[in-house]
């Protein structure tokens, strides 16, 4: 069974795939060229003295007060102060330098600028220090997580904000990246009266090659979404599929999976609503390819390349 069309709700306009987008072929730094970042992410912590855990994913420099973790497939790193990160029993955070605010979406919390300037300088130095500043950054901002407090009835009583995130995206030739495996995120707890850096996750291919390929155009990029089992089963059942987001951008895979070629692809994000009584909205994602095998091939790369 497919879907067409009209079987979803598009709270969105289509996105313009363009007939042509770039293709890049990535690099996978090494253990030895990540030791420096590795270093002073373990000084920045206080880590003392570590030991060496040979893990699936990679290589971890572990200690009661934290770990540092090397991602070999991607050659991404984790870091995590465990003294900061437990000291905070659930998601609500005080922060002096804070207001609700309200926008098209909704309200939500933001930093104060001072605040949020200090976070961006201690955020871009560190960075610059670990060797973690590759080309195609994009626009850095900072975004405090939130929290709700439901009663019985699933009703809200209560919220406030959380922890603050510094995020980092990346872009090729003004196309962004998109996926778990590209991105920069530090994230800073309110300890006392200043913020203090609490976990680190930086991954980010090193691109070596570009090519400019042929893109399957909007129709074709979207048949994976129409011909999604699990969706068209959720609508077969009755229920609704609404897209409320969607992205073109260079598709990335997470740390732990190994990516030779970072190909162009259609982010899709949306609810999920079940027929009858039950109608509470359940979140879903999809990456679509934009590209076809052949394409590839024409710019002499396997269509092994493409992600599954």
């Amino acid at each position: 069974m497919s879907l067409s069309l009209s079987d979803i709700d598009w709270r969105v306009a289509l996105p313009d795939v363009p007939a042509e987008l770039p293709v890049a072929t990535v690099a996978t730094p090494s253990y030895e060229e990540r030791l420096h970042a590795v270093r002073i992410l373990h000084e920045r912590f206080a880590l003392g003295d570590t030991v060496e855990v040979d893990l699936p994913e990679g290589v971890a420099h572990a200690s009661d007060r934290g770990e540092v973790q090397f991602f070999a497939a991607s050659g991404g790193i984790r870091a995590r102060d465990a003294d900061v990160s437990r000291a905070f029993p659930d998601g609500r955070r005080r922060w002096d330098d804070v207001e609700e605010v309200g926008d098209g979406a909704g309200r939500r919390f933001v930093l104060g600028e001072h605040t949020s300037a200090t976070l961006f300088q201690d955020a871009g130095e560190l960075l610059r220090a670990a060797r973690l500043l590759p080309d195609g950054l994009g626009d850095v901002d900072v975004v405090l997580d939130e929290w709700t407090q439901l009663d019985e009835s699933g009703a809200e009583i209560d919220h406030g904000p959380g922890r603050a995130v510094v995020r980092a995206p990346y872009s090729l030739d003004g196309v962004p990246f998109i996926g778990a495996g590209a991105k920069t995120r530090l994230a800073y707890e309110p300890v006392g009266d200043r913020p203090v850096l609490a976990r680190i996750f930086h991954v980010h291919r090193p691109v070596i090659d570009v090519d400019l390929v042929r893109t399957v155009g909007t129709e074709r990029a979207l048949t994976g979404l129409l011909r999604d089992p699990a969706l068209a089963e959720h609508c077969g059942a009755g229920g609704r599929v609404a897209v409320t987001r969607i992205e073109v951008g260079l598709l990335a895979l997470p740390a732990v999976l190994v990516q030779r070629v970072v190909a162009p692809a259609v982010a899709v994000t949306g609810v999920l609503t079940n027929a009858g009584e039950d109608a509470a909205e359940v979140p879903f994602a999809r990456y679509y390819q934009a590209v076809s095998a052949k394409a590839l091939r024409r710019v002499g790369l396997a269509a092994a390349h493409l992600p599954h």
